[in-house]
């Protein structure tokens, strides 16, 4: 396993090496966007354990698949099919779920020349790609391999969204909740819900195998608190989420399963 490591010069004049744990998350937002959203937790993870907690913005998929497949994070935040991977096959463990239900919308405009999901073979649809979870949601609706919707990546759920206004897409994919925040009252009627999917577990947080029992539990009970919820208010906006929706009591079981989504892609 690889980390960074520091040398760190005790009071007593001797020398230690001082861990820089690391946490990421998929590469659906723009470098900017990422900075807000998950920097504010990795200072907060680096303020509970008492040690350097990095975020790693993940550039592109093949890095972040291959990082993760390697055990280079020692925190994730993702989807539940990624986190159920990791729990399966390199030793993490999930701390808390963003909410309890995740689940995912197709929409188009209103009016619009697409009313289902038949009318967009072939078509263009905004998303974040395959193997994020939007993508898979989607393309596990159609049981041909043959003129399958064109996925169309843009950095972050207001782009996805306005993908539609712009004539960029044919169709978005969007979590329920963004998608009900965004449209709000007056936006839902420019747009139409082709498809709702089945509700899933929703992103969740792990960590890998070097941090400590004990610190996870610290990681837990801080989360649990107005100032855990806090620090994962802006994570928590962008999916439509309030701080009470954070849940904390989970076990790694609630994942169970989910991993099967990534067996069409390279290393799963």
């Amino acid at each position: 396993m690889v980390f960074t490591a520091s040398i760190m010069l005790l009071s007593s004049g001797q020398y230690c090496i001082a861990e820089e744990f690391l946490i990421s998350a998929p590469p659906n937002e723009t470098r900017e966007l990422s900075a807000q959203l998950y920097e504010p937790v990795a200072a907060f993870l680096s303020e509970v354990t008492a040690e350097t907690v990095t975020y790693i913005y993940s550039e592109n998929w093949p890095n972040y698949i291959l990082k993760m497949q390697q055990a280079r994070y020692d925190f994730v935040i993702d989807a539940p099919h990624f986190v159920s991977w990791r729990i399966e096959n390199i030793d993490h463990t999930a701390l808390a779920m963003l909410a309890r239900n995740l689940g995912y919308v197709v929409i188009a405009s209103e009016p619009g020349h697409i009313d289902n999901l038949s009318d967009l073979r072939a078509g263009a649809v905004c998303s974040a790609p395959p193997p994020d979870l939007d993508a898979l949601t989607l393309l596990d609706q159609y049981d041909s391999g043959w003129s399958l919707p064109k996925i169309v990546a843009a950095g972050g759920y207001v782009a996805l969204y306005n993908g539609l206004s712009t004539g960029d897409c044919d169709a978005s994919v969007l979590p329920g909740r963004v998608y009900r925040q965004l449209a709000g009252e007056s936006g839902a009627a420019a747009t139409k819900v082709l498809f709702r999917s089945q509700e899933l577990p929703h992103y969740g947080l792990s960590s890998g195998p070097r941090v400590s029992a004990r610190n996870r539990e610290r990681i837990r009970q801080a989360l649990d608190s107005t100032t855990g919820r806090t620090a994962l208010t802006g994570l928590l906006n962008y999916f439509g989420l309030t701080p009470s929706d954070l849940t904390i009591e989970i076990d790694s079981d609630v994942y169970q399963g989910y991993d099967y989504l990534l067996d069409d892609f390279w290393g799963f």
